[in-house]
């Protein structure tokens, strides 16, 4: 089974990507598996990411949104899915749209799907969220929610967490504990997380990142089993994309 279909991305025409350990790689392997199937397929942000590596296409400059749309359709076909963005800042990340440029974009018929990277995490596996994150769109058909497993059993710093402090006084943990499966699921939960200001009725689905040990792997069922009584979150799905690794989990599907 194809990663899109596992967390349901096949369901939705617009898919926002949000948490940590792992967007950009999550994104890119989504627009893949888009692109093989025929489809036209854009990878946006609402937020920063970094640019595109080869052989992917190189990204499409334009603050426009009446030109982005003519952009994006002039370049059809393309050799794999194009990115989007208005700028590039001087720290050589891409300069996202605002949602309502994006939400033009998709409805232009100029492309069938759309990914957007919607949040930051400062390169960590799990975050605590600010009250301007993260910047999704209320017209989103899917949400998916990111987290590293590699943070699991690893103390609540900042060298694991973004925003460790803040994340330790939501949860209340104290300096050093150590993050636990129960933490995770919690810190997702949370009035505060992730999935604060979304439309109650947008579907939600988890990818649970870098398993790619027995411990980790053991740690994303004891997730999974934690989120079954959330109707909230309904697929989880686990895997590694690590080069080399290929390996998906089953999703458990609400």
């Amino acid at each position: 089974m194809s990663l899109a279909r596992s967390l349901g991305v096949l369901e939705a025409r617009s898919t926002w990507i949000v948490g940590g350990g792992g967007k950009t790689t999550l994104i890119y392997r989504l627009a893949s598996e888009l692109s093989a199937r025929g489809e036209r397929v854009v990878v946006a942000t609402s937020t920063r990411i970094w640019p595109p590596a080869p052989p992917l296409p190189r990204a499409l400059l334009e603050p426009d949104p009446q030109r982005l749309v003519a952009l994006v359709a002039d370049r059809w076909p393309l050799p794999g899915p194009p990115t989007v963005a208005a700028s590039i800042g001087p720290d050589g990340k891409l300069q996202g749209h605002d949602p309502e440029t994006l939400k033009q974009l998709l409805a232009s018929g100029a492309i069938d799907r759309l990914l957007v990277e919607a949040d930051g995490s400062a390169g960590r596996s799990l975050k605590a969220h600010a009250a301007h994150e993260p910047v999704v769109s209320r017209a989103a058909d899917l949400v998916i929610v990111v987290a590293g497993l590699d943070v699991v059993g690893r103390p609540c710093t900042d060298e694991h967490v973004h925003r460790a402090e803040l994340f330790r006084d939501r949860l209340g943990l104290r300096p050093q504990e150590a993050i636990t499966a129960a933490h995770v699921v919690r810190a997702l939960l949370h009035p505060a997380g992730p999935l604060r200001d979304l439309d109650p009725r947008t579907p939600v689905s988890l990818w649970l990142s870098k398993a790619s040990s027995p411990e980790r792997t053991a740690a994303a069922r004891s997730i999974r089993e934690r989120l079954d009584a959330s109707a909230r979150i309904s697929r989880v799905v686990s895997g590694d994309l690590a080069p080399g690794a290929g390996s998906v989990g089953a999703p458990r599907v609400g």
